[in-house]
């Protein structure tokens, strides 16, 4: 090949190559800007979902302990609230079954020009059970939420019992994870850093069902202490256990 036609081959390559530069400069861009919308939705979608726990016991005899979990969702017509309850049984009496039945919360957000006065049926989440699935009423004030079981058939911890004195449970929940969920659309949006618990109502029933609860003035609620709420089952093992020990050093010494 002459000089010559090494020269026109040197300019047409050239001329792709600086064809070809505008063309790579724009897919980068493009992918780029991919990139960044998605990093735009993706914290939007964060920003728009939060969730906070809320941890109480009672503080009279029962010392009745729950979690309640609360979570929001932001959708075109306001705000999606959901609520998931767990009774984690009594702290002094764990072989006793109970009920919550009421609970109160102070929202810290602005009052409703029209409150909110709903019939709502809880669903189980886990491992929780519902044998009753009447309705419970939820008053929502905007700045205060009212949950309460109509029927007095409340959210059971992992003891089941029976009914007693029209009191008594709607299923029952074991696990950590286990709960009785309500949902509902909340016209305002809400700053789930601001709830508290204003009152937890809880009966134990025994042979002798007695109320207890938490949360006025003169009696707040306790916390939650760091080791949980041993298990039925988990009392059978350690008294099965215990026996054992003691019928083998029985043996031992005879």
């Amino acid at each position: 090949m002459n000089s010559a036609a090494r020269m026109v081959g040197i300019n047409s390559m050239s001329r792709f190559t600086e064809g070809t530069t505008p063309v790579r400069t724009l897919g980068r861009a493009f992918r780029y800007g991919i990139a960044t919308l998605a990093s735009a939705l993706l914290a939007t979608s964060a920003s728009s979902q939060q969730s906070m726990p809320l941890s109480a016991c009672t503080v009279g005899p029962l010392r009745n302990c729950a979690t309640i979990d609360f979570s929001t969702q932001s959708v075109v017509d306001g705000t999606m609230l959901q609520i998931a309850i767990n009774n984690m049984g009594s702290l002094t009496q764990p072989l006793m079954g109970t009920s919550i039945y009421n609970l109160v919360f102070a929202t810290g957000a602005t009052t409703l020009a029209t409150p909110l006065d709903l019939m709502l049926s809880p669903t189980a989440q886990g491992s929780a059970t519902i044998t009753d699935n009447s309705p419970w009423s939820l008053f929502f004030g905007g700045d205060v939420l009212f949950l309460s079981a109509l029927n007095d058939h409340g959210v059971g911890n992992c003891v089941p019992a029976g009914s007693s004195a029209g009191f008594g449970q709607a299923g029952n929940t074991c696990g950590g994870n286990d709960a009785f969920v309500f949902s509902f659309l909340s016209p305002i949006g809400l700053d789930l850093s601001t709830f508290s618990l204003l009152n937890m109502e809880v009966v134990g029933l025994g042979s002798a069902p007695f109320a207890e609860s938490c949360g006025d003035p003169d009696m707040p609620c306790g916390s939650v202490p760091t080791s949980t709420v041993p298990e039925p089952a988990t009392l059978v093992l350690v008294g099965a256990g215990l026996i054992g020990v003691m019928i083998r050093r029985g043996r031992i010494r005879s």
